[in-house]
Order: structure tokens, then C-alpha cells, then sequence
């Protein structure tokens, strides 16, 4: 519902690790082992340190180490995240969270586009282009410290400090995306598709090395007041935001080389080429909220507002090119929400909501000038029903959803231009969840839009009718006690895999009789998934064996650019062994 607490951006209501330390110790083990993206270790333990529970703790604890689902992918994690409580009364205590990831996961970026078929190139959908020696590495470290407290009986507070230090390396060889200057031997806008006709057994291949470093220090305060004026019910939040970042991202130019799609890969990859990007950037934002719930006749009635004024400050500093140092660049708006419940009867309740977004573009054009702000507007209008003695659960929505974004100049376009569009999202959405008894379950979501903008009809990868539903039957008692199946599908429907008629994503003009490339638009067809459980839980014991895509169906699961497609994964058979202690 789009009352106040559950949808307005406020800061304080945000960026917070779920989990906490618990006042009971409840500790837990799981291990997965499966076909893929499975082999994983984690541990979760929390407490009291001291008898008086007013010193508590949490640690947990994964690692995976598994194979993906196309040749030569990975994910080898680690997680650590301790935190501790103190808590100084019933309404004051201060809690502090260390979490830290580092991630290594293998190169892909999906199979090239038949220009003929107007499908995958007809090789296995496991084939992985990427060469053996490309690799991708995360690493996260966030440090945040926070404090609640009840000032009065009716004022409450909060306040957080969080640290967050990224590193991403990235060396990617992939066949696909766009062709830099001077490459010859395919169109630019298809760089990496099989051509109609001539030379189909030979591609180009492109290799680059990126690198990421960004530090990050977010300040958030909150004030949540609660009281009331005669027959009315007050809650009021205020608080403001602050975020600082640092960062600096360098990039190497493009190696190329030719591979044959159907056979083997070369031995070696080109050598590194020299930096040709290298940026340190700086942005700082600030954000000042103020949102109130009043709540009339008993609470039948709740009526939300409220309004965030947002600033931000960007620099970005060419280090190749320091005369081109930019001064920084601003941006501020106002947004506003509000909302309505009403409760018609115990049973069913109407709602409506009304958002406003907005994110500072620190892009620029061609010609060196800042991008447009990126705004948004949603509009929503439901219901919601408790039925049948509470034992089906009903939410349907309208929603109308406005959203600018703003585009690089395509090739051919004089320099500076860009593309300004509004991008309209307009349909309905259902969620329903059914108790037929104390052993059979079923829930079920379907939605249906319309997603348009002012320069485009279609959109890549957008499907407008999605549906899943999911069976479950648990035995609580007599023999089978514990035993729970469960089976699923997940629905969707056809979409374009270019956006068109006139461009693709990223704005590249190609569908045009000066480019010839009229016989490159493609689609992506519907597919049904299903998926299964099997599950057996005996005292603090849990055994399950899942299956993901129970039928082994091939589909495409995405379209990447406007020549490159991603397979689905396969089916994928995982078993898990969960004990709590």
C-alpha cells in the first residue's frame, strides 16, 4: 500500500544490512551442492554475549566455490559480516556492522547474432568466447555504525554513519558490441554477427582490461515523531541525508583479434593495449525529507505526504587530459508522494499513491554538455482483500509510470545531439495467495503493460505480460510429517530483442535504408519455465533438492546490444542440508 513507510525514499528507511543480532541465540548451517552455481557453505550465528542481553552479536559466514552453467564461468565468494548490539535500555541501543565480499567469477557476454537466421549462431549454448585468462573481481568492505533512541514517549531518533570501499578488475575478451574507429571488415553497428552472406566462419573479437576504485561515506539522520490532534493520528518523519564519493576508473584501448566461431580459440589474446580512459570523479549529494501519515476514524482512513529537496555536486577529472578538468557540475529538484488507504470493511482496503524520482545525469553529450536529469512520475490505484476467512489474499494494481532518459548521439546525428525521451509504463498487476487447507498452498502473480516512449516503439528484452504461480503441498502430520513437494512456472511473453523500428538501445541508428541493415530486426519468443522442490524437515533438520528449469527448455533469456543473445541456464539440480542449533 502507498502509505507513507512503505514506498517514500527516505534515507533512513534505506541502506540498511537486514540482518541484526537477535536477543535468543538461533543459529543455523547450510550446505548446496548442485550442477552449477551451487557449491556453497554458509553459517549464520547469533545472541546474548552477557546474561543481561543488553550485548548482542551476529557473524555470518559463506563461502561458494562452484561452476557456471557456460564453458569456463565461475563464482568463487567469500563473505564475512560480524556486527554487534548494545543496548543501553527498552528504547536505546547502538549497533555496529562489518561486512566485507570479494568475488571472482569467470568472463561471458553471450553467443553472436545469425544476421540470416535471425537467431544464436548454431553452436552449443554453452559456448563461452571468452578467452581462459580473463577474469572478473569484486571486492566490497562496508563499515556502518547506527543508533536508535526514544527521546520522549512520542519522539524517536536515529543515526547512521556507513563506509563503503569498492574495487572492480575487469579483463574481458568478447565477440560483439561496438566496433571502435578504423576497425574495418564489419559495420560498425554489427560488429560480431554473421554476416547474410560471404565469410561466415570468421569473427572479430575485441579484448579490454577496466579497473574501478571508489571510497564512499554516507551520513543519515531521522526523526520519527508520533502524537495526536484530537481525533487524528500523527506520524512525521524528517531527517536529512549526506553521501560523499570518490572514484577513479581507467580503461584500455581495444585489442582485436579473428576467431572461428565453430572451432577453436586462438592460443593468446592481443597484448594489453595502452590506457586511453582514465578519470578521478568526485559527487556529493545531499537530500532533506519531510513525510507525514495522519490516520483518521480509528485508523479506517490513512492519509500520506511528503516532500525530499535533492542536491548534487559532480566532478570528473580527465587524467590524460588535465587542461580538460570540468568544474562541477550541479543539479537540485523537489519531489513529492503521497497516498491514501481506506479500509471498506475489515476485509478489503482501497489505496492509491502518487511518487516522484530523480536521479543527477553526469553524462554528457558529444559536444561536451551535461545530460538532462533523469525524472520520474508513478502514479498507482488498488485494492486489497482478505477472502474466504482470511484464506485467500488478493492485491490488484493500476499503475501509470512516467520516467525521462536521455541518449548519446547516434552516428550520423551532428555532434551534440542527443536523444530526449519519456519512457511511459501503463498496465496492471495481481498478487493472489491461496490457503486451501492446512496442507495445500498456492500463489500466484500475473501483470500486463504497455511500455512506450516518445521515440521508440519497442523495447529490447521488454516482456508486457509476465505470470508465475507455485503449488505447494506440506504433510504435517501421520507418517509422510515433514514432506513438502512444490512445483512452479514462471511465464513470459514474447519480446523484441531490438528496439525499434528505428534504433536500438543504446540510440544507434540501423534499421535504415543507408545503413541496409533492414534485415537485422529480430525477436525474442515467449517461454514458459518450470521449476520443483522436494523437501523433508525432521526436528532442526532440513533436506531439499530443488530443480530450476525442471524441462531442460532452450530460450533466450536476454538480447545484449543489438547483435549479441544470452542463452537461458539449462536445468540445474541443486541439494541443500540446513540444520539449526
Amino acid at each position: 500500500a502507498p502509505i507513507l513507510f512503505a514506498n517514500g525514499p527516505a534515507a533512513g528507511l534505506i541502506n540498511k544490512v537486514s540482518k541484526s543480532p537477535l536477543a535468543e541465540a538461533r543459529n543455523s548451517a547450510k550446505l548446496t551442492v548442485g550442477s552449477f552455481d551451487a557449491n556453497r557453505a554458509e553459517f549464520d550465528l547469533t545472541g546474548p554475549l552477557t546474561a543481561d542481553k543488553k550485548l548482542l552479536y551476529r557473524l555470518v559466514a559463506v563461502r561458494q566455490d562452484s561452476d557456471g552453467f557456460y564453458d569456463r564461468t565461475y563464482t568463487k565468494r567469500w563473505v564475512f559480516a560480524p556486527m554487534v548490539t548494545y543496548r543501553f535500555s527498552a528504547t536505546s541501543e547502538v549497533t555496529l556492522k562489518y561486512d566485507t565480499t570479494e568475488t571472482a567469477f569467470g568472463s561471458y557476454n553471450g553467443l553472436p547474432l545469425d544476421r540470416l537466421t535471425r537467431q544464436i549462431i548454431a553452436v552449443d549454448p554453452k559456448t563461452n568466447y571468452a578467452d581462459p585468462t580473463n577474469f572478473r573481481t569484486d571486492r566490497l568492505s562496508r563499515l556502518a555504525l547506527a543508533g536508535t533512541t526514544q527521546i520522549t514517549n512520542w519522539l524517536g531518533a536515529r543515526l547512521a554513519l556507513t563506509g563503503v570501499s569498492v574495487g572492480v578488475d575487469r579483463e574481458e575478451s568478447r565477440v560483439g558490441g561496438r566496433a571502435a574507429t578504423g576497425v574495418t571488415g564489419q559495420a560498425a553497428e554489427f560488429f560480431g554477427t554473421l554476416p547474410v552472406t560471404g565469410d561466415r566462419t570468421t569473427l572479430l573479437r575485441n579484448s579490454q582490461y577496466f579497473k574501478r576504485e571508489s571510497l564512499g561515506l554516507t551520513l543519515q539522520n531521522d526523526y520519527v515523531a508520533r502524537f495526536r490532534t484530537g481525533p487524528l493520528e500523527h506520524t512525521t518523519l524528517a531527517g536529512f541525508e549526506w553521501r560523499h564519493g570518490d572514484w577513479s576508473r581507467l580503461g584500455t584501448a581495444l585489442g582485436y583479434d579473428s576467431i572461428n566461431p565453430f572451432g577453436t580459440l586462438p592460443a593468446t589474446i592481443p597484448a594489453r593495449g595502452p590506457v586511453n580512459q582514465s578519470f578521478d570523479e568526485v559527487s556529493a549529494d545531499r537530500k532533506f525529507y519531510a513525510l507525514q501519515e495522519v490516520g483518521l476514524m480509528e485508523r479506517r482512513v490513512l492519509l500520506s505526504g511528503g516532500v525530499t529537496r535533492n542536491f548534487n555536486r559532480f566532478r570528473a577529472l580527465n587524467t590524460l587530459a588535465v587542461t580538460n578538468a570540468l568544474t562541477y557540475r550541479r543539479a537540485q529538484a523537489t519531489t513529492w508522494q503521497g497516498g491514501i488507504v481506506g479500509k471498506i470493511s475489515s476485509d478489503v482496503s482501497l489505496f492509491g499513491g502518487y511518487n516522484e524520482s530523480f536521479q543527477p545525469n553526469n553524462s554528457l553529450d558529444t559536444a561536451g554538455r551535461q545530460l538532462p536529469n533523469l525524472e520520474g512520475k508513478q502514479t498507482e490505484i488498488g485494492v486489497k482483500a482478505k477472502l474466504w476467512q482470511d484464506r485467500v489474499r488478493v492485491t490488484a494494481a493500476w499503475f501509470d509510470i512516467k520516467a525521462s532518459t536521455s541518449r548519446a548521439a547516434p552516428p550520423g546525428r551532428p555532434i551534440g545531439a542527443v536523444d530526449f525521451a519519456t519512457q511511459t509504463s501503463r498496465g496492471v498487476d495481481a498478487d493472489v495467495a491461496v490457503s486451501l487447507n492446512r496442507s495445500w498452498d498456492v500463489i500466484a502473480s500475473a501483470a500486463r503493460f504497455d511500455l512506450k516512449d516518445s521515440t521508440t516503439v519497442t523495447f529490447p528484452n521488454v516482456s508486457e505480460t509476465t505470470a508465475s504461480a507455485w503449488v505447494r503441498r506440506a504433510w504435517r502430520d501421520g507418517a509422510a510429517k515433514g514432506l513438502v513437494l512444490g512445483v512452479g512456472a514462471n511465464y513470459q511473453s514474447s519480446r523484441d530483442g531490438t528496439a525499434g523500428p528505428n534504433r536500438d538501445g543504446t540510440g544507434n541508428v540501423f534499421n535504415s535504408a543507408a545503413n541496409n541493415f533492414a534485415n537485422v530486426t529480430f525477436g525474442l519468443p515467449s517461454r514458459t519455465v518450470v521449476d520443483a522442490l522436494v523437501a523433508y524437515e525432521w526436528q532442526t533438520w532440513r533436506f531439499a533438492v530443488n530443480v530450476d528449469n525442471a524441462f531442460d527448455q532452450d530460450y533466450v533469456d536476454a538480447s545484449r546490444f543489438a547483435n549479441t543473445l544470452q542463452p537461458g541456464y539449462g536445468r540445474n539440480v541443486k541439494f541443500s542440508v540446513a540444520y539449526r542449533f
